[in-house]
């Protein structure tokens, strides 16, 4: 597991993950309270399992809830209070943070993934000089988002945000790879996304 803040780590990885207690509220007419609770504990559990054993990367969880910054810690996570709106204020924060450590390429992952296995394998083919985006099944959000520190890349997470980003790379003159990753596609979002989790 990388040490927190590890100094020849040049990849950050980046996780927003919201209060597990308020997370999932568009699951509420087929899960508890309680049960979206602990889904989205189970998920972004996976989540950061994969990331911290990842080598040579350092691994950031951006929140706004004590109790997930806490919670990060324990996997040697670096816990980074969010001190912007929304996720892409979150991303933000997260961006800066890894810049501070000195790290050249930011990858952005959700913490709500059926199976981030893959995440392995794509942290090692990134193309440094690129941005790469992983979509959703639906090819509607953005799964995954690596792009290097340095550019000036504005993140547009929410509705169409994987057309957005390849729009945003367009405009900045930057190359976009897509990667189409069966397994990386699979998120959580709405009723009928749980029936992927008796898949996985």
């Amino acid at each position: 597991m990388p040490a927190p803040g590890k100094p020849h780590s040049t990849l950050a990885i980046v996780v927003p993950v919201k209060g597990f207690a308020s997370a999932k509220d568009r699951l509420s007419s087929s899960l508890s309270p309680q049960d979206r609770e602990s889904l989205a504990r189970r998920l972004a559990t996976r989540v950061l399992t994969v990331a911290c054993a990842i080598p040579d990367a350092i691994v950031i969880v951006v929140s706004d809830d004590d109790e997930v910054l806490e919670w990060s810690h324990s996997f040697g996570a670096i816990g980074v209070r969010q001190s912007r709106a929304g996720l892409n204020g979150a991303v933000s924060d997260a961006r800066d943070e890894a810049s501070r450590r000195g790290c050249d390429h930011v990858l952005v992952t959700h913490g709500d993934l059926v199976d981030p296995t893959s995440l392995v394998a794509l942290c090692g083919s990134l193309d440094r000089g690129s941005v790469t985006l992983v979509p959703d099944r639906h090819l509607d959000g953005t799964n995954v988002l690596a792009l290097p520190a340095a550019i000036e890349f504005d993140t547009h997470y929410g509705k169409g945000s994987f057309r957005a980003h390849l729009d945003e790379a367009t405009r900045r003159g930057i190359a976009a790879h897509v990667v189409e990753d069966a397994r990386l596609a699979l998120d959580v979002d709405e009723p009928a996304d749980l029936d992927l989790l008796t898949e996985s």
